[in-house]
């Protein structure tokens, strides 16, 4: 993850942290969690780069941690609304070089068929 960038969150990362914030608040939310919450809220499944770069811009700016695999919301990320720019959306096949919080695709799409039931 970089730390030479400023953090500049966008509407998929907003979407992120909105996911994490109701998926499991008390016991933290796993990936499949996370993707399920995120289909609820916008009816879409997160990109894996969508996942990787929101991840780790929402660890660096302090909105979120991560402990055994499960996603905890962190004080600042608790309030509605936290990203400054939202309406700005990245395209979701593209993953920037500076924010990679590794996660495989393999990871991701077992998260996924978990929440489709497949």
């Amino acid at each position: 993850m970089s730390t030479s960038k400023p953090i500049r969150l966008t509407g998929a990362d907003e979407w992120l942290l909105s996911a994490i914030r109701s998926a499991s608040p008390k016991k933290g939310a796993s990936l499949t969690d996370v993707i399920a919450a995120g289909d609820m809220i916008n009816r879409a499944i997160f990109s894996p780069a969508e996942l990787r770069s929101g991840f780790a811009k929402l660890l660096a700016a302090n909105y979120i941690s991560e402990k055994n695999g499960r996603w905890f919301i962190r004080e600042r990320g608790r309030s509605k609304n936290v990203v400054a720019d939202s309406k700005t959306w990245p395209d979701p096949r593209v993953q920037d070089p500076d924010w990679r919080y590794p996660l495989t695709d393999e990871e991701i799409q077992a998260a996924i068929r978990g929440y489709l039931g497949s």
